[in-house]
């Protein structure tokens, strides 16, 4: 039974359901003019940022204090971002850890570069900064519960 429990407990850790601790990287995406900004593509380049992060060393990510899971999704809706169904405003503050050095050369060869741009055209900053000591909070079973239970109408079987 102990074995099992360390095994779920070890699962839970990878599935994004506990809080977890340690050293990273802090990005703030800051928008000069937030309602003057496009944000199909800034939504579209947070999604890349993800997606680099991930393929780097990141253990654990966060947007505004929202947990990014495997099926976690980032859409524009109206004038904020959608991430788990959840509203966020600018600006942006992505926690992540991982190795420091590894998830900030990732991003100054792909993706800063797109960044740049795209505040060249609306305005604004990227900008990374290590840290030693950053929480993330875990994502909610009950909420994964009933976005599954959604998705797949699930019924209980007698």
């Amino acid at each position: 039974i102990e074995k099992l429990q360390e095994e779920n407990d070890l699962l839970k850790k990878f599935a994004g359901l506990t809080d977890v601790y340690g050293q990273g990287i802090v990005i703030t995406l800051n928008y000069a003019d937030a309602n003057n900004v496009s944000l199909s593509v800034s939504a579209s380049l947070i999604q890349s940022l993800i997606n680099e992060l991930k393929a780097s060393s990141a253990q654990a990510i966060s947007i505004n204090g929202e947990r990014i899971l495997s099926m976690t999704e980032v859409r524009a809706v109206n004038n904020y971002l959608a991430v788990n169904g959840i509203s966020l405003y600018a600006p942006y503050t992505i926690s992540v850890i991982g190795s420091p050095t590894s998830l900030e050369s990732s991003l100054g060869v792909s993706i800063k570069p797109k960044f740049d741009n795209f505040f060249a055209t609306y305005g604004g900053s990227f900008e990374v900064k290590y840290e030693n000591n950053i929480q993330i909070s875990g994502y909610s079973e009950e909420l994964i519960e009933n976005k599954t239970n959604m998705m797949f109408d699930v019924k209980e079987s007698n």
